[in-house]
């Protein structure tokens, strides 16, 4: 055999042997197809140290039992402030199909973590068991609990897949635009008047206690997220006409 003919054989060889190396090796996102992130509203509305709430859908296609799908959430705040975390949380009857069941996510809320690829980052779905390229389906309640400040807040929900690569077009945006609560006397009264039998049972706690200081009363009397300085101040206002007409 000749040189040159000796060298053409050893080339067609080690290109064949590429091309069939090539082959073999499966792409790290072929597992998961068709992914979609989707929100039941894109933006929200909230007041300051409220909580603001949406349901998540995940859907993707699965070719095995291991494959995963992970959203997970980054947020912009305004400047100075700090997002509050998402938390999920998955009802028994949620209309989900094909996931493995997570005990400890069944109506309990779980904080999302944000840093991609770490342990419990974000909320990971896990397919079950099922013939090839079957559909995957997970709703999932979210929410955000105590908005520090005015302003908004935008969290980006990114999908990845089972490599920890994002996965493009698998995103979506949720907008929460916070306010600053009314601390109004005429505000806090409103909200009273539409509960009477409360309004009936802080009358009549007040005058049994009249002769203590009221806003030694107030705190036990507010719910949590009026227990602020400027609400009990204009409260007080509130609360003393409703002892007057009382005592009349």
């Amino acid at each position: 055999m000749s040189t040159k003919t000796f060298f053409k054989r050893a080339a067609l060889v080690i290109v064949a042997s590429l091309g069939f190396g090539m082959l073999s090796v499966p792409s790290s996102q072929a597992a998961v197809t068709n992914p979609s992130v989707a929100l039941s509203a894109a933006t929200a509305t909230a007041t300051t140290l409220d909580t603001a709430s949406v349901t998540l859908t995940i859907r993707f296609t699965a070719d095995a039992a291991s494959d995963t799908f992970t959203v997970v959430p980054s947020c912009d705040a305004p400047t100075g402030q700090t997002c509050p975390s998402l938390q999920g949380l998955q009802l028994a009857t949620a209309d989900t199909f094909n996931v493995a069941v997570v005990g400890d996510r069944v109506g309990v809320w779980t904080t999302l973590g944000t840093n991609t690829g770490a342990v419990g980052a974000g909320w990971q779905e896990t397919a079950t068991t099922g013939t090839p390229t079957f559909s995957v389906r997970s709703v999932v309640s979210l929410k955000a609990v105590q908005f520090p400040k005015a302003g908004t807040y935008t969290y980006t929900l990114q999908g990845y897949g089972k490599s920890g690569v994002a996965i493009t077009g698998a995103s979506t945006t949720w907008t929460v635009t916070v306010t600053n609560a009314n601390t109004a006397a005429s505000t806090i009264a409103n909200y009273y008047l539409l509960l009477p039998i409360r309004k009936l049972s802080i009358g009549v706690r007040l005058r049994q206690e009249r002769t203590m200081q009221l806003r030694e009363i107030l705190p036990s009397l507010l719910p949590q997220e009026q227990q602020q300085p400027q609400l009990l101040q204009a409260s007080s206002i509130w609360f003393l006409q409703i002892l007057q007409e009382i005592q009349e």
